[in-house]
């Protein structure tokens, strides 16, 4: 199935952001998956350092960062939504020729 694509989607700051993250991954001949997004947006966040939530068996501790790929994967949803990105695999995304577009003449 074709998407159209809006000739000039209005990408808000977060988005622009991520589309020339992908870009670049996408150049270096790699996919973008949400961990690798979060590292590229948010190097320095607090988050990387917090525990998610543990089981109560108490053996289990919560992953370091467990949520970071999820928010890291959110502008990658909606770029894929604007067709500016596909996924390549599961979870696994790349910019279209729309999104490299898009990012040269500046998001």
């Amino acid at each position: 199935m074709t998407k159209t694509i809006d000739s000039s989607p209005d990408l808000t700051p977060g988005q622009a952001r991520a589309l020339v993250e992908l870009v670049a991954i996408t150049a270096a001949g790699d996919t973008a998956t949400g961990w690798l997004m979060a590292r590229r947006l948010w190097p320095d966040s607090p988050a990387w350092n917090r525990r998610t939530r543990g089981r109560r068996t108490g053996t289990v501790a919560g992953a370091m960062g467990g949520t970071m790929p999820m928010l890291g994967a959110k502008p990658l949803w909606a770029l894929e939504e604007l067709g500016l990105a596909m996924q390549a695999r599961d979870r696994q995304w790349v910019a279209t020729s729309a999104g490299k577009a898009r990012a040269k003449a500046g998001a």
